[in-house]
């Protein structure tokens, strides 16, 4: 707590100085250790900030040797890993493409200026037109004018397997009748972000290092929905309007014309130094405890070696969609945090 705000005072990126914290370190460890497999060892909690204090490169070493393991034991269930993946000794060590792109955003605390700067002046464009901004005729018009791209709703007879679909010959961009109006105009706003910032996605993945195709890929996705939050959703806009709302997700789906989720995921970008929103923390997940998607500002701890707590109230929100939960979880150390 005092580290993120001694981060919002002096306006310094908190992963700066959780470089040097070993409470979450110490809450990694902690987590991989309580797997049934040290269950005869009687480790404490005292053991482990020991461990963590005397050697935080040996706690990182177990950490990389347990993903290694529970990648193999995921592999084996699944009956998915192949021969050739014997002969690539950098493979073996891997997090998934899903966790590698959660931590580049997590790494960037979820904010980037170039994608910001450039959504603004495609809105201003959109302006320029004629056009009101925030509307699917006016993203449709932007991507004829802009990138002599037309815009097609497809029927749902025999097509309902895609959402998005563009044919780069054809200059033609498909959207799936299936999905509602505000995910038309989102799927709209992620292709010109791929088309307008394709230039600006790719360095940011060059300056984070990230070279793997697949990861690329999914790194591409991110950012270009990313893009369009806030394309949809302009900064200033947003996090006046939110905070003069007190943070009514309902209200600003209904004021920005955007989905529960996609308010959520923008909410917790509200992270330019001169303008911050609340430190907010992001996790979906399905009934099974599998994450697709987790992000903390808060400082909350969300588990990745291991399944979550099934007290969480994300787990019971299942018996009541629909429903907006409210829980303060409490962690053994006794932090609190509002989810």
């Amino acid at each position: 707590t005092i580290l993120l705000q001694l981060a919002n005072i002096f306006e310094i990126g908190a992963s700066e100085l959780a470089e040097d914290d070993e409470s979450q370190l110490s809450a990694d460890v902690m987590e991989v250790l309580s797997n049934d497999l040290f269950e005869g060892l009687d480790l404490t909690n005292i053991d482990v900030r020991e461990l963590v204090t005397a050697s935080p490169n040996g706690a990182k070493a177990l950490l990389k040797l347990f993903d290694a393991y529970h990648a193999t034991q995921n592999d084996m269930r699944s009956l998915s890993a192949k021969v050739t993946d014997v002969s690539n000794p950098e493979g073996s060590d891997r997090l998934p493409p899903a966790e590698q792109v959660s931590d580049f955003i997590q790494a960037n605390n979820n904010y980037f200026e170039e994608l910001e700067d450039a959504a603004a002046k495609v809105n201003k464009t959109i302006g320029e037109l004629g056009q009101r901004v925030n509307d699917n005729d006016a993203f449709t018009r932007y991507l004829l004018e802009a990138h002599e791209v037309n815009v097609t709703v497809v029927p749902l007879e025999g097509r309902a397997g895609f959402q998005r679909r563009f044919d780069p010959e054809r200059r033609v961009l498909e959207i799936s009748e299936r999905i509602s109006s505000d995910s038309r105009k989102f799927q709209i706003a992620h292709q010109i972000g791929l088309l307008s910032s394709s230039s600006a996605i790719e360095t940011l993945l060059n300056n984070n290092r990230i070279q793997d195709k697949r990861v690329r890929v999914l790194g591409r996705v991110a950012l270009a929905n990313y893009f369009a939050a806030a394309l949809i959703m302009p900064y200033e806009i947003f996090r006046m309007s939110a905070k003069s709302t007190r943070y009514d997700i309902e209200f600003l789906q209904h004021n920005f014309g955007a989905s529960f989720e996609q308010v959520c995921h923008r909410m917790t970008t509200l992270n330019r130094p001169e303008a911050r929103g609340v430190p907010l923390h992001l996790l979906r997940v399905d009934i099974a405890g599998n994450n697709s998607k987790r992000f903390s500002l808060s400082g909350l701890p969300i588990p990745r070696h291991g399944g979550a707590c099934v007290r969480w109230n994300v787990y019971s929100a299942f018996l009541e969609p629909g429903v907006i939960k409210a829980q303060v979880s409490q962690l053994p150390d006794g932090t609190a945090y509002f989810c």
